[in-house]
């Protein structure tokens, strides 16, 4: 592949990376109809050697609780930009919105939109927290094992979290978990880790610090490794 074709091949990398949706879930999830978020979300990209910066402003709004209490979110982009060494480009946004229905727990039932495919729910999965059946304190951990799913392509993974510490970010009372996730099978399995910060009052999230590894980002020729941050705004 030749150094034009790398380019082109990693500004639709980074196109794919602003449809993610990065479910809100929580220890106490307390969700309701209309809660929106926002938030500023930047990504530093290793694409076979070349470097690159993804910014973006994502928001979420939650448009549905079923009586089960599973969580139905909206996801768009904006202000999407693009640097390759010193150029720095304007992005499209997203294409349209993206839904992403959840359980309380974190579980992904199902996510829909213009770019959801296999790598699509493998990454969300990476960046998802999944919150444990009991109340926690600090210095608890738990993990999630995440089955393999034919129906989506999601294959088998691991999470494991631990809290830290109760945390003040800005106006938000959170907690600072640690985590691990690794994808169990395959020959370049996918991995994340780093802390997020989840809000003591509602359980949305706060703030989210990752290192990716072997990410299949939809759209890209080939894994791609990254250090994604997000923060609300």
């Amino acid at each position: 592949m030749n150094m034009k074709a790398y380019r082109l091949a990693l500004v639709g990398s980074l196109f794919a990376l602003a449809s993610l949706s990065f479910a809100q879930v929580s220890l106490k999830r307390t969700a309701k109809e209309g809660d929106t978020f926002t938030y500023k979300i930047k990504a530093d990209l290793d694409f076979q050697g070349m470097s690159a910066q993804f910014t973006s402003k994502m928001t979420e709004k939650v448009v549905k609780i079923a009586a089960d209490g599973t969580i139905t979110s909206e996801s768009s982009q904006a202000e999407t930009k693009v640097k390759l060494g010193d150029e720095e480009m304007d992005a499209p946004d997203s294409g349209g919105t993206q839904t992403s229905i959840f359980k309380p727990n974190g579980e992904i039932v199902e996510m829909k939109g213009d770019m959801v495919d296999a790598n699509a729910y493998r990454v969300a999965y990476m960046n998802s927290f999944f919150a444990p059946e009991t109340a926690v304190k600090e210095g608890d951990s738990w993990e999630k094992k995440i089955a393999a799913d034919s129906k989506t392509g999601m294959v088998a993974a691991v999470a494991k979290y631990k809290v830290e510490k109760a945390e003040k970010v800005g106006a938000y009372d959170t907690f600072l978990l640690t985590y691990e996730y690794k994808e169990s099978t395959g020959d370049a399995p996918a991995s994340s880790s780093g802390k997020v910060w989840v809000n003591t009052k509602d359980g949305s999230l706060v703030k989210f610090e990752g290192e990716w590894k072997n990410a299949p980002i939809a759209g890209a020729p080939m894994p791609i490794s990254a250090k994604v941050f997000i923060e609300r705004v």
